[in-house]
């Protein structure tokens, strides 16, 4: 019995032991506390745990404001909603391959400038004496250029999210996984590009596409309109071109480029290959004919 009650207490007390280890009994005054940390001394210090508040998108409205209207930044637009910044009398140059020090001389006497930075082959010139336009004039006719354009100012939340319903209720969650966004911040596309969607067609009377089409053509039958007795078409071109910003539906992936509806399969989706690339064939030949 007395063996028994030993084993009992010893046990007890290696409990005991493992549970004050594990800091089970451990008091309130030895909790760390949120955004608390112990100093070396055993003295309990308190963090700060106020993060910087900023609206990024609001500041970014301040500084372009700022920048409308500040010497030597130029303002460009790119239509009636979207326009870039850049330094007047600079321009960034990339060089076939890396210039000699007699062609980066010759180039700063010819413009009356010098070089502000340089990356390997890329340089930022600028000119005392000649606007962003006329330099890069001046370099587009030299040889060992692949290319120049303005110094951009590039800003961060420039580009906010289009305000269509479902983009905002993350509907389309794939557009921001695919680098939709990023990609908007470069550009948002123009009214000058077309886009053919050569499929079932497209809804010519869809609320989200039908300002966003030009003529298009069908296949089938060309003596009907491209228009889509399927759905996959309008599907398709919805994704690409939708009109974006609007309040309603679904956003494009381009903002203002068109969409040419060509219609190549009918009702049931599909079409034998041999007429489509024959009727395809004199389409494309007639469009390059028609802009000679």
């Amino acid at each position: 019995m007395k063996r028994t009650r030993v084993i009992f207490i010893g046990s007890a007390l290696i409990l005991l032991l493992a549970l004050t280890a594990s800091g089970a009994f451990s008091n309130d005054a030895n909790k760390k506390e949120p955004g608390a940390r112990i100093h070396s001394s055993g003295q309990r210090i308190m963090m700060a745990r106020s993060m910087a508040k900023a609206n990024n998108v609001e500041m970014g409205e301040k500084i372009k404001k700022q920048l409308d209207t500040q010497e030597e930044v130029t303002l460009i637009f790119h239509n009636k909603k979207d326009t870039s910044h850049y330094y007047d009398h600079e321009a960034t140059v990339d060089f076939v391959k890396e210039p000699s020090v007699e062609e980066i001389d010759e180039i700063t006497r010819d413009i009356k400038g010098w070089v502000i930075k340089h990356l390997n082959s890329i340089y930022i010139f600028r000119s005392t004496v000649m606007e962003t336009p006329e330099m890069i004039e001046y370099f587009n006719q030299r040889k060992n250029i692949e290319y120049s354009e303005p110094n951009f100012i590039l800003m961060q939340n420039e580009v906010n999210g289009p305000n269509d319903l479902l983009y905002q209720e993350n509907y389309q969650w794939n557009l921001p996984v695919i680098g939709t966004e990023q990609g908007w911040s470069v550009t948002r596309g123009t009214e000058e590009i077309e886009i053919a969607v050569v499929d079932t067609g497209v809804d010519l009377n869809h609320p989200d596409l039908r300002d966003r089409l030009v003529a298009g053509y069908n296949v089938i039958n060309d003596k009907i309109e491209p228009d889509d007795d399927n759905g996959h078409g309008t599907h398709v071109a919805g994704i690409i071109a939708s009109e974006t910003n609007n309040n309603e539906g679904v956003a494009g992936m381009t903002w203002f480029s068109k969409i040419m509806p060509i219609k190549a399969m009918g009702a049931k989706g599909y079409v034998q290959l041999s007429i489509l690339q024959k009727e395809l064939y004199g389409l494309l030949t007639t469009v390059q004919m028609s802009s000679i």
